[in-house]
This record gives structure tokens, C-alpha cells and sequence, in this order.
């Protein structure tokens, strides 16, 4: 984790700050989007010099920010709520005000959902950056094959189909990959060998693998 924070502040300095381009982080609505937020503010919240704008540009990422200020209590939503105070941090409102933001293209990070980069904001985001050299691509998560966020992480194709529409791919790519939190199998047969119950019922992931 902690070579991985370090990829993370070198890839928005690089890319922000020295070559004045976007950062793309795509993240889950739940949770993933609230971690990575505490960790730009834990690298740069403190750092006065440091303007670039946080985006969250997500409507069910912003509703879970605002549920876990309902939900947290004691010490974790006191720093959730210093989190939620950093000058740099900006919640996009609707699509409209999405697509200001992508055509300024000015310096900015964004945490945009879907992770894998299949559906919601994060594919117009990608769709904007990927024929940019200078933007950059920052993975957190786990993308199932097919996905556009796995065939960017595999970068052999040389152009990719966006909302229809081949994309030159060419910007920056960084993978962190202390983020997976995907249990694997031993682990799920060990956890769900103990739970008493009728019917396991499997909904997420390919049909090869659960079989």
C-alpha cells in the first residue's frame, strides 16, 4: 500500500502539476470513491501550494459521501468531515457541468464511476483522455475481461471503442494493485463453509468461475 500511495502522489505531480494535464481515477460509487478520497487529501490536503481540483463526478458517488457523514460517528467522522472540507474537493452536479469540466481541460483530478469503465461518467471522462499523451489513466480496482478499464491495463491495442467511437490509446496508464479487495477462492469457500443457510446464490462474476 504504502509503494502504491507513493505512485499515486508521483502520478498527480507528474501529471497535474508538471505537465498540467488530468488525472483520471475510476472508482465504485461505494466506498472505493471514499477511500481514494481520503488518501489525495491525506498526500496534498495539508499542502498549501497545491490548487488542483479534486472532482467527484458521480450522483450515487456523491450520495454515498453524504451517507457516510449521516453514518459515521466519534473519531472517523471528524476526519471524515476534514475530508469533505479540503478547499480542492469539488462535487459535479449533472452531466452538463461534467462535460464543462472535460472540455477546459485544465488540471484536475477526477474520481469517476463506473471503475471498470463500462457505464456513468468515468466513460466520457476516458473517452476525453484517452488520445491525450500527457493524461493519465490511474487504476484502482479490478476490471473483468472485455471491460475497456482491462483492455487499457493491457495496452496492446492501439485504439479502443469508446460509446461507439475508436479512440487513439495513447495517454498514461499507472495500476495500483493493493486496491483489489476480491476475496479468492479458498478464502470464499472457507468464510462461506461456515454460514448456516438453505441457498448460496451467486450473482457477480463469470459463469466459468463459479462453476
Amino acid at each position: 500500500r504504502e509503494k502504491d500511495l507513493e505512485k499515486l502522489k508521483s502520478a498527480v505531480l507528474q501529471t497535474c502539476v508538471e505537465d498540467g494535464a488530468r488525472v483520471l481515477i475510476p472508482t465504485f460509487a461505494n466506498d472505493r470513491t471514499q477511500n481514494m478520497l481520503t488518501y489525495l487529501y491525506h498526500l496534498f490536503g495539508r499542502d498549501e501550494t497545491f490548487n488542483i481540483p479534486i472532482l467527484i463526478d458521480s450522483p450515487m458517488a456523491s450520495k454515498c459521501c453524504q451517507a457516510y457523514s449521516n453514518i459515521l460517528n466519534g473519531e472517523d467522522a471528524q476526519k471524515w468531515a476534514e475530508v469533505l472540507s479540503w478547499k480542492n474537493v469539488h462535487f459535479v452536479e449533472d452531466s452538463i457541468e461534467s462535460r464543462e469540466w472535460r472540455d477546459m481541460n485544465t488540471p484536475l483530478v477526477v474520481l469517476a464511476s463506473s471503475g471498470m469503465l463500462v457505464k456513468g461518467r468515468s466513460v466520457g471522462w476516458v473517452y476525453s483522455m484517452l488520445p491525450r499523451v500527457k493524461d493519465r489513466i490511474v487504476f484502482c480496482g479490478y476490471s473483468a475481461e472485455g471491460s475497456i478499464g482491462a483492455i487499457i491495463k493491457e495496452g496492446k491495442q492501439k485504439s479502443i471503442t469508446v460509446s461507439g467511437k475508436r479512440r487513439a490509446n495513447q495517454c498514461q496508464v499507472t495500476n495500483l494493485m493493493s486496491f483489489s479487495s476480491h476475496a479468492q477462492r479458498d478464502t470464499l469457500l472457507s468464510y462461506y463453509g461456515a454460514v448456516e443457510c438453505e441457498k448460496i446464490i451467486l450473482v457477480h462474476g463469470e459463469m466459468q468461475g463459479k462453476t
